[in-house]
């Protein structure tokens, strides 16, 4: 890649400010890109996220999640999204305990609201509707 940078250096003159490349050629100067190390313990998380994954992907063809969580009550496929998986490997990371007393594994999902598929669903929409008009 061949280019110039020309700049005013502020006496009026401009100035060719050009890099060379392998060819002894001009080209742009650019800033060398950081690399990212991810810390241990995001490795660790990553590690169980893809277990979570692997563990919770739907076998059932006619679901339309890639990976879920069937409520053990209902039955009812509860999508898993990533940020279900990377909550949940956080919980197992800190080993927190459920409040039944169970400790959170790849088999065993936090007590957590986001995890409780009873509750109502935010995003139903005749739900949201029927509650602001109890308000009003």
């Amino acid at each position: 890649m061949v280019g110039a940078l020309i700049y005013n250096d502020g006496q009026g003159k401009e100035n060719n400010d050009e890099s060379g490349d392998e060819e002894g050629g001009q080209g742009w100067k650019t800033k060398k890109q950081k690399t990212f190390e991810p810390s241990e313990e995001e490795v660790e998380q990553n590690e169980l996220i893809k277990k979570i994954n692997t563990e919770w992907k739907c076998q059932d063809r006619t679901c339309r999640h890639f990976v879920c969580f069937p409520d053990h009550v209902t039955g009812k496929h509860v999508s898993v999204t990533h940020f279900h998986s990377s909550t949940w490997a956080a919980a197992i990371q800190g080993k927190n305990i459920n409040e039944d007393g169970t400790p959170v594994d790849i088999k065993t999902a936090p007590d957590d609201k986001l995890f409780d598929y009873q509750a109502p669903d935010a995003a139903d929409i005749a739900l949201v509707r029927s509650e602001l008009s109890a308000w009003e």
